[in-house]
Formats: structure tokens, sequence, C-alpha cells
């Protein structure tokens, strides 16, 4: 037997043995540290962080009549994104006959250039809740990129390119509610939409002017970390598509969708999409005056699955009174296009958006 080829042998599996070993103890670090930093969130005593800071509104026009509807188009600028972004406000009064109760604002999903009521389930939600005393805004981004994508080359993160809804729901919050003892500020999201929601109450401070926050199939941005590198198999049913959700996280750092961070799974870009997500990090969540209610699809197969928890915990385990959740039969992804789906939004709203 040849020694030499021996003794190599024996030195290139002890090599191989050597990179399993610090994988498998790199791995458990991650691990080990993510469970210590989602441990935080039980501490009472750890300090919230400061709200993210708000951007500017500039009308472009309106109120103009569309449709029977009152329209708004506006334009959105935030100091730590390169590009603005444009949106339309589509505005219906509550019936005259009726008390006031208060104004909600509606996100649809994605990069929220479709709108919420885009299906009749959800049209007739909004006229029965026009029927009951709410003044409807449904918010629809015009710009091609919507509010969830970077410019190009630009690392963002969709915690900071939400100051767009967030500034934008400000500004409905400002001009088109009217506060008294017996009016409510609420809102709802379907998917993307409820990651919009999301991160106003938790990173921009909004928690203090809504009532009720209704998220629907999310919020899909909860922890992007888990979503994207896939090295922990319990968090499985978080896991972006490629070729899907994740092409989306792509584009909130500045890429082509699927030709980014969350695609290639770059762990590079692990500290950006935990700063990136609404569920990590000591942000405000605990709202002892909101209801947030999760609503989920029990046919849905997105990552909404896994990702909604992640925020709901860290809400539950803050002391947040109000967090509810449903599953919602005979309905997929989009909540709010079946009848189950719509009806429960609906009456959560009738019951929930008012003042506490």
């Amino acid at each position: 037997m040849n020694w030499k080829i021996f003794l190599n042998l024996i030195a290139v599996c002890g090599l191989c043995l050597l990179m399993s070993t610090t994988l498998t103890a790199q791995q458990n670090i991650v691990e080990n540290k993510d469970k210590k930093t989602d441990s935080r969130a039980t501490t009472s005593k750890v300090a919230v962080q400061q709200a993210r800071p708000l951007g500017q509104v500039t009308v472009i026009s309106g109120p103009t009549a569309c449709s029977g509807e009152t329209c708004y188009e506006l334009d959105v600028a935030c100091s730590e994104l390169q590009e603005s972004s444009r949106f339309m406000l589509r505005v219906v009064n509550a019936s005259a006959t009726v008390p006031a109760r208060g104004t909600i604002l509606f996100f649809g999903g994605g990069r929220g250039t479709t709108p919420w009521d885009g299906a009749a389930e959800a049209r007739r939600v909004l006229s029965e809740l026009r029927a009951a005393g709410f003044r409807t805004v449904v918010l629809q981004w015009t710009s091609a990129f919507g509010w969830s994508k970077s410019a190009t080359g630009w690392h963002v993160g969709h915690g900071r390119l939400a100051c767009r809804p967030a500034t934008a729901a400000r500004w409905v919050y400002d001009n088109l509610f009217t506060p008294s003892a017996t009016t409510a500020y609420c809102t709802t999201g379907q998917s993307g939409g409820s990651t919009q929601v999301g991160y106003m109450i938790a990173q921009y401070g909004l928690a203090d002017i809504i009532s009720a926050a209704i998220l629907t199939g999310g919020p899909p941005h909860s922890r992007l970390d888990l979503g994207c590198l896939k090295y922990d198999p319990a968090n499985q049913s978080a896991w972006f598509d490629e070729g899907g959700s994740a092409g989306l996280i792509d584009e909130g750092f500045g890429y082509t969708a699927d030709l980014g961070p969350c695609t290639s799974s770059n762990w590079s870009f692990r500290k950006r999409f935990q700063e990136a997500s609404i569920a990590y990090g000591d942000w405000q969540y605990n709202y002892p005056r909101t209801m947030v209610w999760f609503l989920l699809g029990a046919q849905d197969n997105t990552a909404s699955v896994g990702q909604y928890a992640f925020f709901q915990q860290r809400l539950l385990a803050a002391g947040s009174p109000f967090v509810r959740f449903n599953t919602i039969p005979n309905t997929g992804h989009g909540v709010q296009g079946t009848p189950e789906g719509a009806n429960m939004i609906r009456d959560i709203m009738l019951n929930e958006c008012r003042l506490r």
C-alpha cells in the first residue's frame, strides 16, 4: 500500500469532517442567536426603538369626481428613498342616513398596484360598510413599482420602503378622517397590503391613531431572513418561493425580481433581511388601544402561512391585549375575494372599528 496516498486520504477526510462540524456549529450559533433575539420580545425591560420618520405627500390632483367616487392623485417622497411613488385614493362617504362611525383605509396585495376591491365580494363589503356609517378609502399605487421596489443598486429594504404607505395612511387620517368621540380610523390589507399595515403600526408609530387593523393573508414580510435563507426546516412554511414571492423581496433591495439576494439565499444579506423585517428588532409591539386581527385562508399555501405567525407571536409576547386570529374556510390566499372571507372582514370592522 502507498502510505503517502493513505495519509493524504486521512487528511482529506479529516478536513471534510472539520468543514461539516464547522458548518453545523455555525448553523447552531445562528439558530441560538435567533432564539435569543426572539426571546427578547418577552422581556418588558427592552427599550422600544424609535419609530421611523414619515415622508411628505404632494397632491397632484383632486378631489375630483370619478365614476361615483371622489378621487385623488398624490405623490409621496421619503428622505431615505431615492424615488418618490404615486398613488390614487378612491373615496366614498358613508350613508347620510346613519350616524358616522369613521373611516376605513384599504390596501391591495403585492406591490399594491392592484386595488383591494378587485373582486365582486370585496366591492359588496365596501358598500355594506358605507351603509353602516363608514367612509371607505381604497389606496392603489399607480407607479409601476408600487410601494415595495427600491431604486436599482440601493439595498434599502422593505422597512424603509414602508415609509410610502405609512405616510399615505397618515395623510388620509389628517385629511379624510373627522375625529370625534364616536368615530374611529381603521385599516385592512391583503397579503402585501397586510405588510403595509404591519410596518405602519410596528415601525412608524401609527398604532396610536389606528383603532383596528385586519391583516389578511399575511403579513408575508414578518421575518425576511427566515423566508429567504431557509436554514431551519421548522420554518419551511415561511420560505419564499423562487420565481414568486422571493422575487418581490429581491426588488426591495434594488435588484431585478428573481436575480437578487432572496432568490439566491445570499447569507451576506442576513442582517439586511432582519433589519427590514416587521417582526425583528425592538419596535413597538404592544398596542393597548388597537385591535389587530389576523385572517388566513384555510387553503392558503403561500409563505404567508408561516410568516404571519412571527408577527402575531411578537405582539402576544409584548403583551398586546387585542390580538385575534381566524382561519377562513373555502378560502385561499385572497381572503377578501370569497364570501366567507369578505363577510369576516365586514363583521370584524362592524364590531371592532371603534375607539378604546
